[in-house]
C-alpha cells in the first residue's frame, strides 16, 4: 500500500512538474485517497497493532479512489455530466504545484491510447486486488 501509493502520487507530481501538464480538479481529488493511503500504511508500519484496524479502511480508501477515477472517466468521455464545476479556484488546488486545468473533460496527456483517469482505474483496480490477495493469504 506504502509503495503503491507514493508511485501513484510520485507519477502524478512528476506528471505535472516535468513534463508541464496542469492537473484539473479531479485529478487533485484523486491524490487524497493516496495521501491517505501513504499516510495509514506509514502509521500501520510503524504501529504493528493498528494493522488489523487499517485493513477497511485501506479497502474503503481504494474504493473511493477507483469511483472518483470512474466518475473522471465519465467526465472526459461525456458519459456523466460533471456536477462538480471544474475551476481554477478550488480548495484542492493546494495539492498542485501549477494552476489547474480549467476543464476536467479535456484530456491533456494519454499514454497507450488510455487517459490518466482511466490508467488510475487500473491501478487503482489492481492495487485493490493485490491488497485483498495478500490479506486473505495471511489469513489462511
Amino acid at each position: 500500500v506504502l509503495l503503491g501509493s507514493g508511485a501513484a502520487l510520485f507519477l502524478a507530481y512528476a506528471s505535472e512538474i516535468l513534463f508541464n501538464l496542469s492537473p484539473c480538479s479531479l485529478c487533485v481529488y484523486q491524490r487524497i485517497p493516496y495521501f491517505i493511503l501513504l499516510l495509514l500504511s506509514g502509521a500501520a508500519i510503524l504501529l504493528p497493532g493498528a494493522r488489523k484496524y487499517s485493513i477497511p479502511l485501506v479497502v474503503i480508501l481504494y474504493i473511493i479512489e477507483i469511483s472518483l477515477a470512474g466518475y473522471h472517466v465519465g467526465v472526459e468521455h461525456y458519459w456523466i455530466e460533471d456536477v462538480y464545476t471544474c475551476s481554477t479556484k478550488n480548495p484542492a488546488s493546494v495539492l498542485s504545484f501549477k494552476e489547474m486545468a480549467s476543464s476536467c473533460s479535456e484530456v491533456s496527456f494519454k499514454f497507450m491510447m488510455l487517459s490518466m483517469a482511466e490508467w488510475n482505474v487500473i491501478y487503482a483496480t489492481g492495487l485493490l486486488y493485490v491488497f485483498l490477495k495478500i490479506e486473505k493469504k495471511n489469513h489462511e
